[in-house]
């Protein structure tokens, strides 16, 4: 007779394999979640399933290149990877559909940011995808992608500056490193700082809660400020901006549209002077 505290542990035994059949079939998302290291995501990318998996493995990729001074010789190495350049080549031969495509741009504008060497085939698989993406792609992902193509150094095609231009902003690449005359980590940081000092930025009070605020007023933990030649005011997530006069050096339309000639087919705007996705 077998007692039941023994039958427990033969069925624990018994159960094991099964538990550690299932363990091992991690999906490919499963393990791009747990990729730690550039070496990892691009051992991912070359095994890819799907053009769609190798554009996800890419986009980790782009997260995860060090960005720091004393890391360079790691991005260096990562930029030189055959794998890099093998997945970058399917991709151009099979692309993943249009929303992937963005992302691939995004992550190749992360891996060679402006000032790094550029192997050829970076620039040829940018201009391949970008001149792919349909005319009705939504603005926000044409952002992404046309980020990529100016930091590659690939001129947009113009169905991808129309979609971009539908957003309420105009995106301006490395404009703060450009205006201080330099690049890198300790240049975004006098970039940030120069412009905290410079515009009005401030916390503001709002109601706590983003789907039924209730009566406690909280105070924002990041520091915001809204600028507009034309006064317009700005809404969001349930609070309304009034807009602060522009004209500051930094965030004046006419003056980043003379420094940067990232957008030429589309006007300076009249609302906010400038959105830098990456300083």
């Amino acid at each position: 007779m077998v007692s039941p505290s023994s039958g427990g542990r033969a069925a624990s035994r018994g159960n094991r394999p099964t538990a550690e059949r299932r363990r091992g079939a991690i999906s490919f998302a499963g393990q791009l979640q747990r990729v730690r290291c550039p070496d990892e995501a691009l051992l991912l990318a070359e095994q890819a399933p799907s053009p769609a998996a190798a554009a996800a493995a890419l986009e980790r990729l782009g997260q995860l290149v060090p960005l720091a001074d004393g890391r360079a010789a790691e991005a260096v190495a990562v930029r030189s990877d055959a794998r890099l350049a093998r997945t970058v080549s399917r991709l151009a031969e099979h692309p993943p559909p249009p929303s992937q495509r963005c992302a691939v741009l995004w992550a190749l504008a992360l891996v060679f940011p402006r000032g790094s060497e550029v192997p050829g085939i970076i620039p040829q698989v940018t201009a391949e995808l970008a001149s792919s993406l349909p005319d009705d792609l939504a603005p926000t992902l044409a952002a992404h992608a046309l980020w990529g193509c100016d930091t590659i150094g690939v001129s947009a095609p113009a169905p991808l500056l129309a979609a971009a231009s539908r957003l309420p902003f105009r995106l301006h690449v490395g404009i703060a490193s450009a205006a201080l005359g330099g690049s890198g980590p300790a240049a975004c940081a006098a970039a940030v700082a120069e412009m905290v000092a410079e515009l009005p930025i401030q916390r503001d009070v709002i109601s706590s809660g983003s789907v039924r605020p209730d009566a406690q007023a909280v105070v924002e933990d990041r520091e915001t400020c809204w600028l507009s030649d034309s006064r317009a005011a700005f809404s969001y997530s349930g609070k309304a901006r009034r807009a602060t006069k522009g004209g500051h050096p930094h965030t004046d339309p006419a003056a980043l549209s003379r420094s940067t000639p990232a957008f030429p087919s589309i006007p300076p705007p009249s609302g906010c002077g400038a959105a830098p996705s990456r300083l």
